[in-house]
């Protein structure tokens, strides 16, 4: 995807992992208490959020729902493929 990884640790709204449809940021101590398969799951669900274009679908749906359903559907899909996700992921 071609996708930059930016830490953005010095940043308050990434407190883990997220993705503006351009770029994946991340809160490095976060990561650091992630097992590698729980990094390689989280970089799916990144990577997702873009392949699925939801932040160019949100439109005028409530942001925050928006994401929760985005991160349930794509959540599910990474489970039915047997990619590790941390406990504090929905679904």
């Amino acid at each position: 995807m071609r996708l930059p990884i930016k830490d953005a640790t010095e940043m308050p709204w990434c407190q883990t992992m997220s993705t503006d449809g351009y770029h994946v940021f991340y809160h490095a101590p976060w990561v650091a208490e992630l097992q590698d398969d729980e990094i390689q799951g989280v970089l799916a669900h990144e990577v997702l959020h873009v392949v699925f274009g939801h932040s160019d679908r949100r439109n005028q749906r409530h942001a925050q729902n928006w994401n929760i359903a985005c991160d349930l559907a794509i959540n599910l899909l990474l489970k039915a493929e047997g990619l590790g996700l941390a406990d504090f992921w929905p679904v």
